[in-house]
């Protein structure tokens, strides 16, 4: 965090413009609504990296770059104030190993896929964690044993608050991935579960998350 960093594209039609800024936050869990009206559309939930660098209708696609001119992210979303909104100095980008790994897909195969671990989730802020609330049958969660009510706290290295972050989280591994889980039950054991994530094709209720109540709306960046 901290890094200098230079946005690319063409913000409200204006083409080859750039802004600069620095990189806020990494990991960062946050969910697009789906645009109404789009057929098949589905809410997308990204594990992204937070730049204050400007980034408005326009800019979606464009590269982010560091100060030595590698691309460490595309611009994909912003946070505002409510509907409509432009930028208010929060920018999301997909990091660059995420696209990178989609893009080879689509290039190869035609079919983009992201990993998934079988689960509905919800938030409670008492708790501090992703709590599981439905398990599908035969997934990745089921066949690892995970449980109803139990509270994901950790996959990996990263910490989990809310079902968005695990989400996000979750959806930043290649499926097939080996993952390790902290887990909590209803009395406050703690166990950690190795999971295999299992992969999905198109959109769909597998790792769901419930809202989770930001005070900001996410949206995609395009025109």
């Amino acid at each position: 965090m901290g890094q200098q960093v230079t946005a690319f594209g063409s913000p409200l039609g204006l083409g080859g413009s750039v802004t600069t800024g620095i990189v806020s936050a990494v990991d960062r869990a946050v969910g697009i609504p789906a645009e109404s009206g789009a057929p098949g559309a589905a809410d997308t939930v990204l594990n992204a990296i937070q730049t204050d660098a400007a980034i408005n209708p326009g800019n979606s696609g464009g590269p982010l770059v560091d100060a030595e001119g590698r691309v460490v992210g595309i611009n994909s979303a912003i946070a505002t104030a409510g509907p409509g909104g432009g930028s208010i100095g929060v920018g999301f980008s997909i990091p660059i190993n995420q696209a990178r790994r989609i893009a080879d897909q689509l290039r190869d195969g035609g079919t983009a896929t992201h990993a998934v671990l079988g689960v509905t989730v919800g938030s409670d802020p008492q708790l501090r964690g992703a709590v599981i609330q439905e398990i599908t049958p035969d997934g990745a969660a089921a066949r690892a044993g995970l449980r109803l009510q139990e509270i994901v706290a950790r996959l990996g290295d990263q910490r989990i608050t809310t079902g968005t972050d695990l989400q996000a989280a979750v959806r930043s591994q290649p499926p097939g991935s080996v993952v390790q889980l902290e887990v909590v039950d209803a009395g406050g054991a703690t166990r950690a579960v190795e999971v295999t994530l299992g992969e999905q094709r198109r959109p769909g209720r597998v790792d769901a998350a419930r809202p989770d109540g930001a005070g900001w709306v996410a949206r995609a960046a395009h025109r």
